[in-house]
């Protein structure tokens, strides 16, 4: 589900146009980092972490992504 929102969100700002005055307007896309929170995890830092990794490897992966990451066993 945070997926599809997610996705639905890159689209939507992807599409939209900003009017920046003197009759130009500029388009921007977003990158998006989404975390699941599993109930193993021991706070909800390394769920913001998590986060965190996805948005970057969106970034790294060409920008104007939505990429997941699965937060792993602690222990």
């Amino acid at each position: 589900m945070a997926m599809q929102i997610a996705e639905r969100m890159r689209a939507k700002v992807e599409r939209q146009l900003f009017d920046i005055g003197d009759g130009k307007t500029v388009g921007i896309t977003v990158s998006i980092g989404v975390a699941t929170y599993l109930q193993h995890v021991d706070s909800p830092e390394e769920v913001v972490n998590a986060a965190d990794l996805a948005l970057y490897a969106a970034k790294q992966a060409g920008r104007n992504r939505v990429f997941r990451h699965e937060t792993e066993t602690s222990g």
